[in-house]
């Protein structure tokens, strides 16, 4: 059946496998050669990350103090500038009123005097308009 015998094989398995320790072993002696560069590389970029986020962080903190100042500011101005605002408005409200006063008093002076005449006005239409009827 098989023309090589089993001892042959058996020991071409065994060299094989030999080969395939040996390469796994002189990897591995790669990488335990690399490792600690490969470690200081990656606590590196750790360190230089961690620091970057720091002051990211800081100037995010002084950005919002800033903006908390700005804003601050804005709503103190706004409520002044509110304030000078409605007094003006009340100030403009009072000399509108004043002047709407003035500019009605000679009627509301002789109010009597004018309704008097209104009505002796309606009452003399009337007297014209009855006498019209009954001529």
């Amino acid at each position: 059946m098989n023309e090589r015998p089993a001892s042959t094989i058996l020991e071409q398995v065994h060299a094989d496998l030999l080969l395939d320790i040996q390469k796994l072993l002189l990897e591995t002696e790669t990488l335990k050669k690399d490792l600690p560069q490969l470690y200081k590389n990656v606590t590196g970029d750790v360190e230089n990350a961690a620091k970057v986020a720091q002051d990211a962080f800081k100037d995010m903190e002084s950005m919002a103090r800033a903006l908390a100042i700005h804003t601050n500011k804005a709503k103190s101005d706004f409520e002044i500038e509110s304030e000078a605002l409605q007094a003006k408005i009340s100030k403009q409200a009072e000399l509108n009123a004043k002047t709407i006063t003035a500019g009605f008093s000679p009627f509301t002076k002789h109010l009597w005097l004018l309704s008097a005449l209104v009505g002796c006005n309606l009452l003399i239409s009337l007297a014209f308009g009855l006498a019209y009827l009954l001529k």
